[in-house]
């Protein structure tokens, strides 16, 4: 059975040697009881392809096929995905984001600091326009 931890390793391995000048770091990694392992990364700068390919590639090598069958998915985080490391809030920083409250609100606010112990923001307001008129049809 492929592990976590070993996947964990092999990851953190390229991307401190081959990937190590991007500043890539991982999202998250999970591996599913039928052998899919999905590795999510990011960086400040943004994730090419080629940057997906070599930490799929070079994972795919340090697995023996014979032992176990799996699949690799290796994508970059999606700019609708829901943040899960500290450095995904980080690189948001001064950007708009949507938060959802404790009461399940959807609050369209501007990420204006963070740190471990939490996020400062600064909702967006709609302001009213003095004087415009609302186009008739």
């Amino acid at each position: 059975m492929i592990e976590l931890k070993d996947i964990e390793q092999l990851a953190n391995e390229v991307l401190s040697n081959e990937l190590s000048d991007k500043g890539i770091y991982i999202v998250d990694i999970s591996v599913s009881s039928n052998a899919v392992i999905s590795i999510l990364i990011d960086s400040f700068e943004g994730i090419a392809i080629q940057d997906c390919i070599i930490l799929s590639k070079n994972i795919e090598k340090n697995i023996d096929r014979e032992k176990q069958d799996f699949e690799l998915n290796v994508s970059s985080a999606g700019l609708s995905s829901p943040f899960k490391v500290l450095k995904q809030y980080q690189k948001n920083i001064n950007k708009d984001i949507e938060i959802f409250t404790k009461k399940n609100q959807k609050l369209k606010v501007t990420l204006l600091s963070v740190d471990e112990e939490g996020i400062v923001v600064q909702e967006k307001t709609k302001q009213k326009i003095e004087g415009k008129k609302r186009n008739k049809k």
